[in-house]
């Protein structure tokens, strides 16, 4: 990116996603899209989509809602697309993402993380049509299968392939990854919820 983009971004994921790629977001409070727009994001960089499992804060569930996708008031998590940049990296090496639908981490984002390095995945635009350039406050869920499933209650049909030629019942409400499940029934539902949630019921 330019140096007058990289003056107003800083590492929003510590660590590189998945294909060498970091992603920035605002460094501070006073940084706007508009400051971004004006250092060139919208010329010095290409059109991308980022995708994480996050955990929905009151702002990101508002915005959802919004976009004509509300969540249920018990779900506290959800993959979700957003709007980001692909920036040329002057130093060559890796990608650089600036992702400005990433908040300003503060108080006034109640209960906002910043979600895990490894469970974002950057993809072309092509992959959600119509999203991309329409600002940093676009969001949306991701569609298609999730990345873990579970047998819910009353279920004993969802079964966890054992890689051996057999599967086996893994217990109702437990959660385990997409692609071991076998059987009628699996609930889909993200991998894995923050200490101090109930997974049985913020999944």
């Amino acid at each position: 990116m330019s140096p007058q983009l990289r003056t107003l971004v800083a590492a929003a994921l510590a660590s590189a996603i998945g294909g060498g790629v970091v992603v920035y977001s605002y460094r501070d409070a006073a940084t706007t899209f508009v400051d971004l727009q004006n250092a060139g994001i919208g010329t010095d960089c290409n059109n991308r989509l980022i995708v994480c499992s996050e955990r929905v804060n009151p702002v990101l569930r508002n915005r959802l809602a919004d976009a004509g996708t509300p969540l249920p008031a018990q779900r506290k998590y959800a993959r979700i697309v957003r709007q980001a940049f692909n920036c040329a990296n002057p130093d060559g090496g890796v990608r650089e993402l600036i992702v400005p639908g990433f908040e300003r981490f503060s108080a006034t984002n109640d209960e906002t993380t910043i979600p895990e390095p490894t469970r974002c995945i950057d993809r072309p635009c092509a992959d959600f049509p119509n999203f991309c350039g329409n600002g940093p406050k676009n969001v949306a869920l991701m569609s298609g299968a999730p990345d873990c499933v579970r047998a819910p209650v009353g279920n004993v049909t969802c079964r966890r392939d054992e890689h051996d030629g057999g599967s086996r019942f893994f217990g109702e409400m437990n959660v385990f990854p997409v692609g071991d499940a076998v059987g009628a029934g699996c609930e889909g539902v993200d991998c894995a919820v923050m200490f101090g949630d109930n997974p049985d019921t913020s999944l």
